[in-house]
């Protein structure tokens, strides 16, 4: 048995680390992901980031997943929460090669404010501030996993509503796409670069940015897939979205299952608890 840098186990195939993909349990990962006919996209109205798609075309588009979800006001509203993730890695017939389970606290009223621990290790981040320690001390050799792994557990408590917040993000085309047999639309959505980071004039070579697909159901607004490639890891990663649940009146899909090219699972994440707990500043500033 060999292990990744991050400490999963490796059977099979390349090794898939702990910040590639998510989805969850419940049901078998074989079952949960299908083959199916290659995708035919249609674009619908397209833009760039210099010219966005017209706010009230990407509202309305918005509005639909947010009449299905809860609005962005509703998340924030829930102040601060304390989730329990299953994280689970699959091998290439669909077996377990390791599960680990995370502590994520966070202000749902606030876009960059988390506190991940799992074993020894707590990472916390307040806005670009990021701290990564180990058994109660400082390692800042760690600092680089706790950035990834934080945006990651971070977007997955916060989204679909995170894409409402224009300072943060930009929608620059919508389509109708065949996904898996299914007739969706999609977001193609960037993140805007932060303030003070901006370049003017011409560049050698285009700036990378995050960048995700949403894909949800035209009759029903709930979301069924995301696309995603942040930049610093530029490689794209796909999750499907199972098992909706409520929780205080916005919805959360409690499996998450991120599949490879052959729409086989490679990890899964299972939103096993869900609750609310004060917060304060010192809850991201300390480990």
């Amino acid at each position: 048995m060999q292990f990744n840098a991050n400490g999963w186990p490796v059977h099979g195939r390349p090794p898939v680390r702990s910040d590639a993909g998510v989805g969850a349990s419940g049901a078998r990962p074989k079952d949960v992901a299908r083959p199916a006919p290659a995708g035919e996209v249609r674009v619908v109205a397209e833009g760039t980031r210099a010219a966005p798609l017209p706010s009230g075309m990407k509202s309305s588009a918005l509005t639909e997943i947010f009449r299905a979800t809860g609005t962005p006001g509703q998340l924030a509203q829930l102040g601060g929460v304390v989730a329990t993730w299953k994280l689970t890695v699959h091998g290439e017939r669909g077996e377990v090669l390791g599960e680990r389970t995370y502590v994520h606290v966070a202000d749902s009223a606030a876009s960059e404010r988390d506190r991940l621990q799992y074993g020894d290790r707590v990472f916390v981040r307040d806005g670009a501030r990021v701290l990564a320690g180990r058994g109660g001390i400082r390692w800042e050799s760690l600092d680089a996993m706790a950035r990834r792994e934080l945006e990651l557990f971070g977007l997955h408590l916060r989204l679909p509503w995170c894409y409402g917040a224009e300072e943060r993000f930009v929608v620059l085309r919508q389509e109708s796409a065949l996904r898996r047999g299914e007739q969706l639309r999609g977001l193609l959505v960037e993140r805007r670069v932060p303030t003070g980071e901006e370049v003017f004039g011409p560049q050698r070579t285009a700036r990378k940015c995050d960048r995700f697909q949403l894909f949800y159901d035209p009759l029903t607004g709930t979301p069924r897939e995301l696309e995603h490639t942040f930049a610093e890891l530029a490689t794209r990663r796909r999750v499907l979205f199972d098992d909706w649940r409520e929780f205080e009146g916005v919805r959360f899909p409690a499996r998450r299952v991120y599949v490879d090219a052959m729409e086989q699972p490679t990890t899964t994440m299972e939103l096993m608890d869900l609750r609310r707990r004060r917060v304060d500043g010192r809850d991201f500033r300390l480990l």
